[in-house]
């Protein structure tokens, strides 16, 4: 998606000074998950006919209504008038930062000229000079995928000399000699592809649908062909260095290495799962290298490391040793890698009793920390591998154990001189267990290290792989080639990396033939590069409809969806369902534009080059697929604007006080013979715990399922507002969890999240009419539900909808219409005959919608064209811009947008004026663009220095390591609308400096310090109440009451009227601490009762038991009682954050100290039932201590009185009470309460 209009895009949040994120966390939260601007590279070939779109194959058939898609025939032949093309050139341009565009900093226009596809010989004379084609002779292939790469050896170099003008290649002779460098076995014959005929011009909106008077036919699909392992040409100006070259020692630093132990492990083939739990230890203090000696390397060798365990039964610790599934899937990875057919990508079928396995799904963790006796200040230390079922193309590409990823410590984040040093620190080399791994990207607030092929202090082994490695060079050469991409800015060069890291799984793998270049439709502009706002496609390709149908196929989907966001072939973004390529029996097809495209791989993309790629750059990789959430739900930003523009405050406070009552109704919903089960679904709905157990399960591909979105799109709340708790269920942005040192013991703890502990409790057989904590319970999450609406202002809106915005496939729209129809109903069916689609005036918008114009009144039409495009927003492709670009400077790379057709919201609107960006706006704001380093400045660099090229390129691989200013700017931009009004010059400037500066990570761009002085000077005071800050912000008298402040007091009032309520019902119940259940007490005063008549070494057991309990409950007491005055004491959030982590270690060891049988009971361990008498006996000593360390106990002790069905944790976490059975048992208490009155 776009990253804003102007020069960047914006986030609706607005953290503290201190706690301030970095542009990738804003990114993550607050954007679509395709945060990529504009498309860097020239436009590609073009198969497109002039609506921007391929006809139907020859001899392809697509007859109607085969498939889940109909076949729909083309009405749009002339139906793009150019409307409005005259006042384009007028229109104040909202865009996002292209300073190529007019600075010339970002000079893709040249790179078109360099680089543009070969469509004739003028073309192909001026890109042989630049792309050095003239050695046929003498052009050494690349090496194969498996090749061992020689200490010896020198890589391939390529001389700089042009051929002579007499001697001037064809095009065929061209192709010919191209891959003949790459090592291709077709170089001979190598031709022209089909997709690279047509015109290069794009087509401007307005411009009449023509078909190509001639149509290629599909050519059969060829035979495999061998991939190189480099499949980009060097570059004429820069020769990797030879790795003959000596190594330096103080190039690197050691993670945890020894010379002696790791000869002793490679010797006795230890596998690396050993390895590294074995450096982890070393790392994190639990022995020394010296401890790892030859007699124990010999206990861990063979059949013995079969057992995840064997560390903890080899080393003496606890806690240690790799979870079962991990090790699993590190032995399954590694078969793979030494099958070496790729099979970690994906797409090969089962493997090794996995069903469609893929590879990449294990993370490797370290965290960076100071280290005074450190000679560069830092070091690294392992943690526990984990298996979240994430994966990215790079982890499958290499191999999971080849990828090390370090979080950045969240104080560095803002701290420029902390990120310098940081940089200087990553640009070493880092050795673990005798492999060296390089810093490769930055990515999401960590640094992403790859294993080279380099060793340290040991011997390569192919039986290990390690002749598949890759150096530093080459796999950058593979990814994203420096030479082919040196007209970007270095920033945003390095940020093409997040493609390699981005969450995905690979669904579909496309023939070289069946890929076409179609190009982006443009509204009419004169002069230089066409901005994205003038490009209607911005970001959206197309795909046919048999490469959908196998998508949904091999993701279980039901039906084939409409769209996919993914990437593919150094492309992302969208690509949407053909207009007229349907046939369900057609080859997979995908279309690209030059929008897409982020990454040039090649210096043509035709059908023969393509072959010479790895597969991977043409698997598809599903990041998520098109989806409708309904309702949406308002955000604080959308609350202002729509106010703004003349929506009455008291139709918002009116939905909020409706939305708040309907969520807390059902929790408050106690009586009645089917109260319990519907209590618990209340329960269920209000904490979303059916939902995050799902997500659990399809931990890593969860938006790949369209479970979820990221949190951007759900909502844009601020991340500094006080968190509902760690334990709140809702919806968090996807990715790993980092796991502390220490271990979750086995213990019978709670629930992590409330949500979750008031559902078991429930279905236990527990009621808050006679249970004093589930009463308390309630009452906690009750108030986090209301917490969450007030502050977060999260006001549902009955008729609104989010999904998917995507350009017109057929043209037919009229500028400012759209077309939406969802899958669910978007009405009341009861009074709506066709409830899925919606006709009439309604609002569009993007979170955030930080300026007025932000958010849109448009028309919604229904068109029986577009009657497959369900679950997107169909947006029109005339006028004299994009309408994605007014929504808070979107695009259509995969940016969610939401739809309001609440005719109380749509008829006050007011559509204001388009507000443009500030004058002269990066010249007065923002330090000189000529400062911003350019991929061909490393490129000479790495070349004139070719010694330091391999510390060149690491160093300036790390250029986004850079301090955050985003949420400075969000504050600033959000306490300026309190002070001086939404649409005053300051807010609409500091709105477009947030954008700007988080997009800074690949525009390069850094704020005037003399401006941010300034800035922080007047905006940057306290925040009021409203925004979450602790009030006394000061307001123009003459801007009148502020929306937030009196949704913020509506809301109070509301929450105080709910919470008198709730406490009435305990009243009514006679509930207090001293309430014990019979239920729970019954098990210890049976067996105390008869402790007298029992044998006396039972009863000194008893006895024994009791006293144990009771000193559970006085550590318990001595522990939080001592903690609570020295958190009151702590004055700092590093103290109170260590203080919280190391109550979290005590409560884990008082927990496993209860777990253990106590000391002299083992007779009654002998005769069963000793988790259910420590129970009670702590129940009735201090019910809440006993539900700390007993949940499960308890609750089975309550089932069991009642009346209990057995099942398996799996099968109870999976269930849930139907809609069905909800209605049933709402309409049976109904009848029953009629009946009472």
């Amino acid at each position: 998606m776009a990253l804003g209009r102007g020069p960047a895009a914006y986030a609706e949040s607005s953290p503290s000074d201190e706690d301030e994120m970095d542009e990738d966390e804003w990114c993550q939260q607050f954007q679509s998950s395709d945060e990529e601007d504009e498309a860097d590279q020239a436009p590609q070939t073009s198969s497109s006919q002039g609506n921007g779109y391929r006809e139907p194959f020859a001899g392809s058939n697509t007859p109607n209504g085969s498939t889940h898609f109909q076949q729909r025939s083309d009405t749009s032949s002339n139906s793009r008038a150019n409307t409005n093309s005259s006042s384009a050139s007028a229109t104040p341009s909202r865009r996002r930062v292209q300073p190529g565009a007019d600075s010339g900093l970002d000079t893709d226009a040249e790179d078109e000229q360099e680089y543009n596809h070969a469509r004739n010989m003028d073309d192909l004379n001026r890109a042989l000079p630049k792309l050095n084609i003239g050695r046929e002779n003498n052009a050494p292939p690349s090496p194969g995928p498996s090749a061992t790469r020689s200490p010896s050896s020198t890589p391939p170099s390529f001389s700089a000399s042009q051929p002579s003008p007499q001697k001037r290649l064809d095009r065929d002779n061209f192709l010919r000699v191209y891959m003949s460098s790459l090592g291709s076995p077709n170089a001979s014959t190598a031709t022209p592809s089909p997709a690279t005929s047509g015109s290069n011009t794009p087509r401007r909106a307005g411009q009449p649908l023509s078909r190509a008077a001639t149509e290629p036919a599909i050519p059969a699909t060829p035979a495999a062909v061998p991939l190189p392992r480099s499949t980009s040409m060097p570059g004429p100006t820069y020769t990797p260095p030879a790795p003959s070259v000596a190594p330096r020692p103080e190039d690197y630093i050691q993670i945890a290495h020894d010379s002696g132990v790791q000869k002793l492990l490679d010797k006795e083939h230890i596998p690396w799962a050993v390895q590294y739990e074995l450096a982890r230890g070393v790392s994190n203090d639990h022995w020394k290298w010296a401890d790892v000696t030859q007699e124990r390397v010999k206990a861990l060798a063979g059949p013995a490391n079969s057992n995840p365990q064997c560390i903890e039964r080899a080393m003496g610790k606890r806690n240690l040793g790799l979870n079962p599934d991990i090790w699993t899937e590190l032995v399954r990875e590694q078969k793979a890698l030494l099958e070496g057919a790729g099979r970690g990508l994906g797409l090969m079928g089962a493997w090794e009793h996995e069903a469609n396995w893929y590879g990449g799904r294990i993370q490797q963790l370290a965290r960076v920390e100071k280290d005074a006796a450190a000679a560069h200040g830092y070091a690294l230390t392992l943690g526990a591998m984990q298996k979240v079922g994430r994966s990215h193309r790079l982890a499958r590409f290499l191999g999971s154990r080849r990828v090390l990823q370090v979080r950045i410590p969240e104080k560095a984040l803002y701290d420029q001189r902390e990120m310098d040093a940081l940089k200087a620190f990553f640009a070493h080399k880092f050795v673990l267990c005798g492999r060296v791994y390089s810093s490769f990207a930055v990515k999401d607030k960590k640094i992403y290290l790859v294993e080279t092929d380099e060793d340290y202090e040991r011997t390569s082994d192919k039986a290990e792989g390690d002749n598949l490695r890759m150096s530093l060079e080459d796999l950058v050469r593979w990814y994203n080639p420096l030479e082919l991409n040196d007209k970007q800015n270095l920033s945003k060069y390095a940020a093409r990396s997040d493609l390699a890291f981005s969450t995905s799984v690979p669904v579909l793998e496309f023939e070289p033939q069946n890929f076409i270049f179609i190009e982006d439709i443009e509204a009419p502009h004169t002069g230089g590069k066409t901005p994205p706002e003038k490009i209607f496609t911005d970001g959206c390709g197309f795909m046919n409809g048999a490469a959908l149908m196998q998508i949904g196929k091999w993701m279980g989907f039901g039906s084939p969806p409409t769209a996919v966001q993914g990437r593919i072939l150094g492309s992302k973004g969208v690509w949407l369902l053909h207009p007229t390529d349907r046939a369900p029996d057609a080859p997979p097809r995908i279309w690209i534009r030059p929008s897409q495209r982020k990454i040039r791989l090649l210096p043509v993309y035709t059908t023969d080059t393509l072959k010479t790629l790895h597969r991977a750059h043409r698997i598809f990789d599903l990041v998520m697929p098109s989806r409708s959430t309904v309702p949406a739900r308002l955000s604080r930003l959308t609350i202002v604007n729509l106010a703004h523009n003349r929506v009455p405050t008291h139709i918002l406070s009116t939905l909020m006080e409706d939305g708040l009552r309907a969520e807390v109704e059902g929790l408050t919903q106690w009586h009645g013979a089917g109260a319990l089960p519907l209590l618990w679904h209340a329960v269920n709905k209000a904490s979303g715990t059916s939902f995050q157990r799902l997500r659990r399960t399809a931990a890593g591909i969860q938006r790949a399922l369209g479970l979820t979105r990221r949190r951007n799109e759900e909502d844009d709340e601020d991340e500094d507002a006080a968190p509902m708790s760690q334990e709140w269920p809702f919806e968090q942005d996807e990715g790993e969890t980092y796991v502390e040192e220490s271990t979750k013991p086995d213990v019978d703890v709670p629930p992590l999240t409330i949500g979750e502990g008031i559902l078991e409790r429930i279905q236990a057989g527990f009621s808050p009419l006679k249970d004093h904590y589930l009463y308390m319970e309630l009452k906690a999450l009750l108030k986090n539900v209301m917490e969450s609406y007030i502050k977060e202002y999260h006001i549902i809106v009955p008729e609104s909808a989010e999904a998917f915005i995507v350009p017109d496939p057929y043209g037919l729209l009229e500028e400012g219409e759209i077309h939406f129809k969802s899958s669910q109903d978007l009405r009341d069916a009861c009074e709506h005959l066709n409830p899925k689609s919606i006709s009439g005036d309604v609002l569009i918008y993007r979170n955030p919608a930080r300026i007025p114009s932000d958010v849109q009144k448009v028309r919604a039409v229904c068109r029986p064209e577009y009657a497959d495009y369900i679950d997107v927003m169909v947006l029109s492709t005339k006028g004299t811009r994009s309408l994605a670009s007014l929504l808070a400077g979107g695009d259509y790379d995969g940016d969610v947008a939401t739809c309001i057709f609440n005719s109380s919201i749509v008829n006050h609107f007011v559509q204001p004026a388009f507000t443009a960006e500030p004058t002269n706006f990066l010249r007065d704001y923002f330090e000189p663009q000529d400062r911003i380093p350019t991929v061909a400045s490393v490129v000479q660099e790495m070349a004139s220095r070719p010694a330091d090229a391999a510390l060149i390129l690491r160093r300036h691989l790390l250029i986004g390591l850079t301090e955050s200013k985003t949420g400075k700017y969000s504050m600033y931009n959000e306490n300026a609308m309190y002070r001086y009004g939404y649409g005053h010059p300051d807010t609409i400037r500091l709105g477009y400096m947030f954008t700007t500066v988080l997009d800074s990570r690949k525009s390069g761009l850094v704020v005037n310090p003399l401006v941010q002085t300034a800035d922080s000077g007047r905006f940057g005071f306290v925040k009021p109440k409203c925004l979450g800050g602790p009030g006394g912000a000061p307001r123009q008298p003459n801007q009148g009451p502020y929306v937030l402040d009196e949704l913020l007091d509506v809301g109070r009032a509301i929450q105080e009227d709910l919470l008198t309520k709730y406490q009435a019902l305990s009243q009514t119940n006679g509930l207090s601490e001293s309430t014990r259940d019979p239920d729970l007490m019954r098990p210890w005063r049976e067996l105390h009762a008869s402790r007298n008549s029992l044998p006396e070494a039972l009863s000194n057991e008893v006895r024994a038991l009791e006293a144990a309990m009771r000193e559970v409950d006085r550590a318990w007491g001595s522990m939080w009682g001592k903690s609570h005055r020295e958190k009151q004491q702590a004055d700092t959030p590093e103290k109170k954050k260590a203080l919280k982590k190391r109550d979290k270690a005590r409560v884990e060891e008082l927990a496993r100290r209860y777990a253990e049988t106590p000391a002299g009971c083992g007779s009654l361990a002998l005769l069963g039932g000793l988790d259910s008498l420590k129970a009670s006996c702590l129940y009735a000593m201090k019910p809440k201590v006993a539900f700390h360390f007993a949940f499960q106990a308890l609750c089975k002790i309550k089932a069991d009185a009642l009346g209990s069905k057995a099942f398996t944790r799996e099968f109870a976490d999976a269930m849930s009470i139907s809609a069905a059975e909800v209605r049933v048992r709402s309409q049976f208490n109904a009848a029953r309460d009629t009946e009472t009155e």
